[in-house]
């Protein structure tokens, strides 16, 4: 299944998007009201890996590896790619893209991931996508704050 979402952020420069994404604080930030525990985040750069516990009917463990770095002057692009799934999950690769644009930043999250049983798969998606799908929210909140 697949979850794309598009977060248009004014008055933030690609620059400080940025170092928010390569900033273990941020991190923090997104998963503070979220069941979630951050056990290893390394950074971004590609074969850093970011291991987490995530709460549904039990901690689950979690653990992706960071791919596929590409940045400019005017974007930064990496995957999250499974190595630890959880809840019966077989693929997982989440895709974080920052784009300038004339009045800030666009932060684009791509989600792909499947479950050995479709079924489960459709019925797991709500839960799955509503850590990314509550940065709509989290991501201006944290610039916000960062202003003051």
């Amino acid at each position: 299944m697949r979850y794309h979402q598009i977060v248009k952020l004014n008055k933030v420069s690609i620059a400080k998007a940025k170092k928010a994404f390569q900033d273990i604080n941020f991190i923090r930030f997104l998963t503070l009201i979220q069941p979630v525990k951050i056990d290893r985040w390394e950074g971004i750069e590609p074969g850093l890996t970011a291991r987490f516990q995530l709460w549904f009917f039990g901690w689950k463990t979690m653990e992706v590896q960071h791919s596929d770095l590409r940045e400019t002057d005017s974007e930064l692009e990496f995957f999250d790619d499974g190595l630890i799934l959880p809840l019966g999950l077989i693929y997982w690769r989440h895709c974080h893209r920052l784009e300038k644009h004339k009045e800030g930043v666009r932060i684009i999250d791509d989600l792909h991931f499947k479950h050995k049983i479709k079924i489960f798969e459709i019925l797991l998606y709500p839960i799955l996508i509503s850590p990314i799908a509550i940065r709509k929210i989290l991501y201006p909140m944290f610039f916000q704050f960062q202003k003051n």
